[in-house]
C-alpha cells in the first residue's frame, strides 16, 4: 500500500486524511512551521527530529501553495515522490493561477490585474457592482482582500498596485 504525506496540517489536510481513511489509504500530515507529524486524522502531533526524512512515504504532496523556506521543506520538496513543484509555483500567485484557469477554459469570476486605483474604479463600473480586490500573493480567508465598489476604490492599498487582482463578486450558496 502506498503511503502519502501531506505538507500542511490545516483543515484541507485533515479532510484529505479523512477521505484517504475511507479509501483504506495511509495518509499522514506534517506541519511545515512546527515540524510536527500528525498520523491520519489524529489531532496530536509528534515532534520531528531535525534530521527526519520522509523516506517511508511513497508520495509527498502539499495542501497549500505557500510553504516556508526551512530545512524540513527543502528535504520534503526534494523527495522523489513530490511532484507538486509546478503546481505550487503557479498557484502561489493569483495572476498566474487565474491565467492558467483562463487558458484551460475553466470558468471563474471575471478578473483583471490592478496596476492603479483607476483600474479598480473602471473594473467595478464595467461589472456593475461590488468587486473583490485581492493581493496576488499571500492572501487567504479574507486576509489581503478588500470588498469594494467604484466609490470605495481608494480603500485598497495603493502601495500594492501591480501586486493585486480584482474579481467580480460572485454570490454563492456554498463552496
Amino acid at each position: 500500500m502506498k503511503r502519502i504525506l501531506v505538507i500542511g496540517d490545516g483543515q484541507l489536510g485533515l479532510m484529505l486524511a479523512e477521505a484517504a481513511a475511507r479509501l483504506g489509504l495511509v495518509l499522514d500530515r506534517v506541519s511545515p512551521e512546527n515540524c510536527l507529524l500528525y498520523h491520519g486524522t489524529g489531532r496530536h502531533g509528534t515532534a520531528l527530529p531535525h534530521d527526519w526524512s520522509a523516506a517511508e512515504y511513497d508520495i509527498v504532496t502539499a495542501e497549500r501553495e505557500h510553504l516556508p523556506g526551512n530545512a524540513l521543506m527543502a528535504r520534503l520538496t526534494a523527495h522523489p515522490g513530490f511532484g507538486a513543484h509546478a503546481a505550487i509555483a503557479t498557484l502561489a500567485d493569483r495572476r498566474s493561477q487565474k491565467s492558467l484557469l483562463d487558458r484551460l477554459g475553466i470558468a471563474t469570476a471575471e478578473w483583471c490585474v490592478v496596476a492603479s486605483q483607476e483600474d479598480i474604479e473602471h473594473f467595478s463600473r464595467l461589472h456593475g457592482g461590488p468587486i473583490v480586490v485581492k493581493a496576488a500573493q499571500g492572501g487567504y480567508d479574507g486576509r489581503g482582500q478588500w470588498r469594494l465598489d467604484a466609490a470605495r476604490a481608494s480603500a485598497a492599498p495603493s502601495a500594492l498596485c501591480g501586486r493585486l487582482i480584482a474579481e467580480r463578486s460572485v454570490r454563492f450558496v456554498r463552496e
